[in-house]
């Protein structure tokens, strides 16, 4: 769970600036609340991306984002993912010479001892596997860390943390402003 700690002064800057108006306080915080989540998701999906060798898109599915009156919720959830989401190297099928795949932008590809791929039952995608024994059913499915724990990561969250702060205050100068009618 992710919490955010907003700068007191600034909220009661805004009371005293919002006293005159019926829920302005009420309707700026709302406002800045959403918008700094969809900012947060938006940062989320870019600072995993930078980490990881993944598709902002496999990223962005798993977040949901809840706006209500006192604050909202940012969760991630999602199921690990398959190592061929990541780079692996062939694409195709046969793999004549071993399977590299490629999890983090810091490290290179690494070799992945008696792996393949197979194509999925019902998508046809093409699943990474590496052989564990012996026999036609000795095989297991090479799986990499879920989007959850990769936003997780204590580099990502703190980046994350520090930027959904510094959005908040602006957005909530920038509500405040838009309730007085400064700008429109």
């Amino acid at each position: 769970m992710i919490s955010l700690h907003a700068d007191v002064t600034q909220i009661i800057r805004a009371k005293k600036l919002l006293s005159h108006i019926p829920k302005g306080l009420q309707q700026a915080l709302k406002f800045a609340g959403k918008r700094t989540l969809e900012m947060m998701r938006t940062d989320a999906v870019q600072l995993v991306t930078q980490e990881y060798v993944i598709n902002p898109g496999k990223v962005r599915k798993t977040i949901t984002i809840r706006a209500n009156q006192m604050g909202g919720m940012f969760m991630s959830r999602g199921r690990r993912v398959n190592l061929s989401d990541f780079r692996i190297s062939p694409k195709k099928i046969p793999v004549k010479h071993g399977l590299q795949a490629q999890v983090k932008h810091e490290g290179g590809m690494k070799s992945i001892p008696r792996g393949f791929l197979i194509p999925g039952r019902n998508s046809g995608k093409l699943l990474a596997f590496q052989r564990v024994g012996r026999g036609r059913q000795a095989i297991e499915a090479l799986i990499s860390p879920a989007v959850p724990q990769m936003l997780d990561n204590p580099d990502v969250k703190e980046e994350l943390l520090s930027e959904a702060e510094k959005n908040f205050d602006a957005r909530l100068r920038y509500e405040v402003m838009r309730q007085l009618g400064v700008m429109k």
